[in-house]
């Protein structure tokens, strides 16, 4: 009797773990067997975003994009192709120098507003002739350059485009002082007798025009040109940039006054207005 009572409780004993193994193993493999692609998924974007932040656009491209700073100085230099709109006649466009320095300040990566102060070259050059004759004749040849030296600020809003490598468009307007005004060149008359006795005599040309041209001008300025990094930091954008700017300006002030020369007593009133185009190359850090 002992001896099954022994048996009874050992079976039983067997039959409970038998139990409790079969609910084990169904459990490991339920576990084994559940889906695991949402959690691999998670696992995965939060490696390589959320921590890493590695340049993975499939994720998120507004968060690996690369911001512009909210402050930007720099420096710009370049070449001006300068004309002047007149009423009576049309001069030869002119090449002049540009230099400068520029800050920006951006309110977003799509917008900024910028700011410059820049020495700029303006001029035409002047390729004139002339013929009279009443017995004599006499003709005139004038070969100038007519040059204003302005300091110029402008004023511009921006619209970026693109992440790493920067597109914009920009549009402002621009003030600017008159520093030098002046014309260089020479001029050459030719005067023929009735006899047939011809005369050739050249003059330098150096006057200055200072006082002949308005002391201010404004207008119009807009554009286009691209920012290229140098060197990159995943938080705060690239630490420099290349800038390539093309633009065209257009003042809307009459800059040559009225003049009456002291001699033939002739009044002149010509209409003048800036119209440039610029193309410039610089270099902006950011802070």
């Amino acid at each position: 009797m002992k001896n099954r009572f022994f048996l009874k409780v050992a079976l039983s004993l067997l039959f409970i773990s038998l139990i409790n193994l079969k609910a084990n193993s169904a459990v490991s493999f339920t576990e084994i067997n559940k889906p695991v692609s949402k959690n691999y998924k998670l696992l995965k974007t939060r490696n390589l975003f959320f921590e890493s932040r590695f340049h993975n656009s499939y994720f998120n491209l507004n968060v690996i994009k690369n911001d512009i700073p909210k402050l930007q100085l720099g420096f710009s230099f370049g070449e001006n192709l300068s004309d002047l709109i007149q009423d009576i006649k049309d001069p030869q466009k002119k090449f002049g120098a540009s230099y400068g320095i520029l800050g920006i300040y951006n309110i977003d990566n799509d917008y900024g507003l910028q700011l410059e102060l820049n020495f700029c070259e303006y001029g035409i050059i002047n390729k004139e002739g002339g013929f009279s004759g009443f017995g004599t004749s006499v003709s005139s040849e004038i070969d100038a350059e007519t040059t204003y030296d302005y300091l110029q600020i402008p004023f511009m809003l921006k619209r970026y485009f693109g992440t790493d490598i920067k597109f914009y468009l920009n549009a402002g307007f621009y003030f600017s002082f008159l520093r030098s005004a002046q014309i260089v060149g020479e001029e050459t008359i030719s005067t023929t007798s009735s006899s047939g006795m011809t005369t050739v005599i050249s003059y330098d040309l150096h006057d200055d025009l200072l006082k002949e041209t308005l002391s201010n001008d404004y207008g119009f300025i807009g554009g286009t040109g691209v920012l290229f990094p140098l060197g990159s930091n995943m938080r705060r954008g690239p630490k420099l940039q290349l800038l390539l700017d093309v633009r065209y300006s257009y003042g809307f002030a009459d800059i040559t006054l009225e003049t009456t020369n002291e001699y033939s007593g002739i009044t002149s009133d010509i209409k003048s207005n800036n119209s440039i185009f610029t193309l410039k190359t610089g270099l902006l850090i950011n802070w």
